[in-house]
């Protein structure tokens, strides 16, 4: 296959954004009840809100497949150039410890960030981004590296029962020459094979984005083979390798005109959504009578309408967005959303109150009449919905 510089086929085409959709994800209030190491070993990561996984980030405003990366610890070993950076960095003083929150090391992530990605970016506190693990048995660790008394380095990670996971990297820009980056895994690696862990974590690699080949400079290296579900040897198995990454995705735009698979991601992000306590499609793709052009219409019930509302965060989670509006209907305030695809959908945001069935209200009773499937119910609340307006429907008493 010939490449172009981006590492894509020569036929790629730029409108046409190609990816196998994997993006799961388990909220943190679900955290203190899962065995961390084995998410970790099922490719999960963690953001601010708890485990996920996805199989397609973003690079130049592109979307690559990604490949978490593991390292084999009993087979992990420091070459000739990974001691060459512990060597250097000699005279600093570094501390492996509990992980605290301070100012030094918010405002040294905030620089770096600054100066990495050559773009304002808001300060960031580090104990905000991490107050979800309260909910796990994950440890969770510093390495801070200090010239003199200056904090020059500092590095997160996580400590499971088998493995230690890095989170998060960063450093001052004027000690380039140091490596630090890579002294900061080589440390936490250390951690990890002193207290007889099994597995070190280094997030993701994407092929095509040279921020990442520097994780190809450790021994006992394996990629995440989404297709397999398992992990595949660097060194040994380098022709599954090239296959995986030579893998052509089927096509985002043939998976967006697939309405089985609209609704599959509806049903997928109203049951992780932490304020959704209920969802429905309605209207004519419910009854099995929509047009190709036809809108999707979602009902959605939940006791925060605003966090729906408040940026596009909700809406955009659904195939290549475009822009959304805010309408008022009988039913409130909804969210009419376009998409490149050309499709439409209308988010009905409601209270729960709108599913009350002593009285049923006339403008729920029309739009459950006229057509509801039922996606995510854990409550029976729309069950019983459903079932109510039926009856009265039946004996001539919905009219």
């Amino acid at each position: 296959m010939c490449c172009n510089e981006n590492g894509l086929p020569d036929d790629y085409d730029d409108d046409c954004y190609e990816f196998d959709i994997i993006d799961e994800q388990v909220y943190e209030f679900e955290l203190y009840e899962i065995d961390v190491d084995d998410y970790w070993a099922r490719a999960w990561s963690i953001n601010d809100e708890g485990f996920c996984r996805s199989d397609c980030d973003v690079y130049n405003e592109r979307e690559y497949r990604v490949f978490p990366t593991r390292y084999r610890l009993a087979d992990f070993r420091f070459t000739k150039s990974l001691r060459r950076i512990l060597n250097k960095n000699r005279d600093l003083k570094i501390a492996v410890r509990e992980f605290r929150s301070t100012e030094g090391k918010d405002d040294l992530l905030t620089a770096h960030r600054r100066v990495r990605f050559q773009s304002e970016h808001e300060r960031q506190t580090l104990r905000n981004s991490y107050k979800y693990l309260r909910y796990s048995n994950i440890e969770l660790m510093e390495v801070s590296v200090f010239d003199a008394e200056k904090l020059i380095a500092c590095s997160i990670f996580m400590v499971g029962e088998r493995s230690v996971v890095s989170s998060i990297g960063f450093w001052d820009v004027s000690h380039a020459a140091r490596g630090l980056g890579i002294l900061t895994v080589l440390v936490e690696i250390k951690y990890a094979i002193d207290r007889g862990k099994e597995f070190y974590y280094l997030g993701d690699f994407i092929r095509q984005d040279p921020n990442y080949q520097y994780k190809t400079r450790f021994p006992a290296l394996e990629l995440f083979d989404w297709d397999n579900q398992a992990w595949v040897d660097w060194e040994k198995d380098k022709q599954r390798i090239a296959e995986m990454f030579d893998h052509r995705f089927r096509c985002r735009d043939d998976l967006d005109r697939d309405p089985e698979f609209t609704i599959s991601l509806f049903e997928t992000a109203t049951s992780c959504h932490k304020d959704v306590l209920a969802s429905a499609l309605v209207g004519s793709r419910a009854r099995g009578t929509a047009r190709e052009d036809s809108d999707f219409d979602l009902v959605i019930v939940t006791e925060n309408p605003d966090s729906f509302f408040n940026d596009d965060n909700w809406a955009s989670r659904f195939h290549r967005f475009r822009e959304s509006k805010i309408e008022i209907t009988e039913h409130g305030r909804t969210l009419r959303s376009f998409y490149k695809n050309g499709d439409v959908y209308e988010f009905i945001i409601v209270p729960p109150s709108w599913a009350d069935t002593n009285p049923v209200a006339d403008a729920t009773r029309r739009l459950v009449r006229d057509g509801m499937k039922i996606l995510h119910d854990p409550d029976g609340r729309l069950e019983k919905l459903q079932k109510t307006v039926a009856v009265k429907q039946k004996d001539g008493k919905g009219r």
